[in-house]
């Protein structure tokens, strides 16, 4: 029997994993190839990689006796390889980012139907880093899939990397053993997609942020601003917030409204650091606010829900799904726009041009298509951290990311999805949403209002935005409520005085589900429940009180008590019997005396 010397099988990876074999004389198809990739990592983001691999001979006079594999990286060390006798002969050489393994097999493994299988391990560092508080692990897509036969990628990830939060595409199988989690996909969950897997609790963005607000008039104003909230996916701390607020509000989409009060012909600087927490999954114990969903149905300036094709489109599309993925295939992301001064288009003029869009215009078309169905639906504005280039910012600039959210009336919350990172990464960002989103305002009954950080400037090229990665960071909520105002602050034993006792959150977090307890006498009513105490605002409570007669003047000490935390206040009590005595005794005096005189 004649053979044919089949002189090398190249199996090149691009960023760890972009399989396809090479031959001038011989094709693929003249074998099958078996794979079964396995990356484990250690504690500190080493990777070691384990490849099981076998080649079925599809034809009766070639064999294989060399293999080469190609990887983008330069830091690839602890090579080693064997078949069924042994060891095997390795050739490493690294040319600029780019690393050669060469294999020389003992095994001429010939005739149809004979199977070659061997072993190649190897160890690199490029496959998981550490981002904030999350390990994040990113394994390219397969490409040129129809070379392999089968193929079977295997992560197992060290229980210390915390439970997985993200895994995209959703795996195959899902375990945890002892010591690691252990994370299957098959060669069709790794066609169209890599693999991006995050682990830990949340995520942790540090933050500064500077506003400015002038008031040009000859007399005092009222001025505010939007800060980043807390939502059912994030908790935001303040650490330092100069000058503080008169009060923040919150407004009928759960954007929290610092209120100043700015002097007449000045401009208050106002800077608020801190952290924000993200996470993957919504909060349990997140209060839900009652928000009138019609709200969320309107149409707007950019969600034109009478447009003509906006309407017939959303004929077709029933479900937030169906409106995500049109948009995805729809709208084509032009990073060439970024840092122009491009008008936003709205919903209606982006699907008439789909071909040159920005976030706005995926955000604008996912919403009108949803409120379109009547699907409530809203946009939030902030902050996205992304290595993907294709959605790189501008570091000298203020440049904000828009993402949408819809309500889903079953799970009772809303939902936030990203139909820009979905088109540019082809990864799934509607039943998997990163920690990477950071909301600074939330646009629903208008489409603009309120301006998020980053917008209260006269000089639009100066940074007032600083977001970056943080380090594990949690705080208990502790009560720190302070008395600010008590009216009227002198009261009149035995008469019934309605008393406004206006209390404020002097902590740098929002305070939930917050009982108040005055003493039972003499004020009525004596409890109090805030469902939401946002930070540095202010509340009143009103009670009444009829304070008793001591016949004296008298300071009145009350306890106003709140978890964790007692406040002692003081009123004065003018004394009405000791007054009406007084006016009586001098009344009968004056009569004796009259009668007195008359006699």
């Amino acid at each position: 029997m004649k053979k044919t010397f089949l002189k090398s099988i190249f199996l090149f990876v691009i960023l760890h994993f972009t399989f396809y074999i090479l031959h001038s004389d011989v094709s693929a198809a003249s074998f099958s190839s078996y794979y079964k990739t396995t990356y484990e990592f250690d504690t500190g983001g080493n990777s070691f990689i384990t490849q099981e691999i076998s080649l079925v001979n599809e034809s009766s006079d070639l064999f294989v006796s060399e293999y080469t594999l190609s990887l983008n990286g330069s830091q690839i060390d602890k090579i080693q390889a064997y078949d069924g006798i042994g060891p095997l002969e390795i050739a490493k050489t690294v040319k600029d980012d780019t690393t050669l393994i060469k294999l020389n097999f003992n095994e001429k493994v010939a005739g149809k139907g004979k199977i070659l299988s061997f072993i190649l391990k190897y160890q690199t560092k490029d496959l998981a880093q550490k981002r904030g508080n999350l390990w994040e692990i990113s394994i390219p897509k397969l490409g040129k899939s129809s070379d392999i036969n089968t193929y079977l990628v295997v992560l197992k990830v060290p229980l210390s990397f915390g439970k997985p939060t993200f895994i995209n595409p959703k795996p195959d199988l899902e375990e945890k053993t002892a010591d690691h989690y252990e994370i299957s996909f098959n060669k069709e969950k790794l066609t169209a997609i890599g693999v991006l897997a995050t682990f830990g609790k949340w995520q942790t963005f540090d933050f500064s942020l500077d506003y400015e607000l002038e008031n040009v008039n000859p007399t005092a104003a009222v001025g505010k601003i939007a800060l980043p909230p807390d939502t059912v996916y994030q908790d935001v701390y303040y650490d330092s917030f100069l000058p503080l607020p008169e009060n923040v509000e919150i407004d009928e989409n759960g954007n929290w409204i610092a209120i100043y009060n700015v002097p007449a012909n000045k401009k208050l600087e106002i800077r608020a650091q801190g952290h924000a927490n993200i996470f993957a999954s919504a909060k349990k114990d997140f209060p839900q606010q009652k928000e009138n969903l019609d709200l969320f149905l309107n149409e707007n300036r950019f969600w034109e829900i009478s447009d003509e094709k906006i309407r017939n489109v959303s004929k077709s599309l029933k479900t937030p799904k169906e409106i995500y993925d049109f948009v995805v295939k729809t709208l084509s992301y032009d990073k060439s726009l970024i840092g122009d001064t491009v008008a936003r288009k709205g919903a209606a003029a982006a699907l008439k041009n789909p071909k040159n869009c920005l976030c706005s215009e995926f955000t604008d078309l996912f919403i009108a298509l949803c409120r379109a169905a009547g699907i409530p639906s809203r946009e939030l504005e902030g902050f996205a951290y992304s290595d993907n280039p294709k959605l790189a910012s501008l570091t000298n600039q203020d440049l904000l990311h828009s993402w949408p959210e819809y309500f889903d009336g079953e799970k009772g919350y809303w939902v936030p999805v990203d139909p820009t990172f979905g088109n540019t990464s082809g990864l799934d960002y509607f039943d998997n949403f990163d920690m990477n989103h950071f909301v600074f305002a939330i646009h629903g009954s208008d489409s603009l209002l309120p301006y998020p950080a980053g917008s209260y400037k006269e000089d639009s090229l100066k940074k007032q935005v600083t977001v970056s990665l943080g380090k594990d960071f949690s705080t208990d909520k502790l009560p720190n409520f302070s008395i600010w105002k008590i009216n009227p602050q002198k009261l009149f034993s035995l008469k019934s005085s309605p008393i406004n006792i206006k209390i404020k959150n002097n902590s740098g977090y929002a305070l939930y589900r917050n009982k108040f307890f005055l003493d039972k006498h003499p004020y009525f009513p004596y409890e109090f429940y805030f469902e939401v105490f946002p930070p540095f605002s202010t509340a009143e409570l009103k009670t009444v009180i009829k304070p008793k007669e001591n016949f004296f003047d008298y300071s009145l000490i009350s306890l106003l008590s709140t978890e964790n935390q007692k406040i002692q206040f003081e009123q004065k009590v003018i004394s009405l019997g000791l007054r009406a005595g007084i006016l009586t005794g001098i009344f009968i005096s004056a009569l004796i005396i009259m009668i007195l005189r008359s006699k």
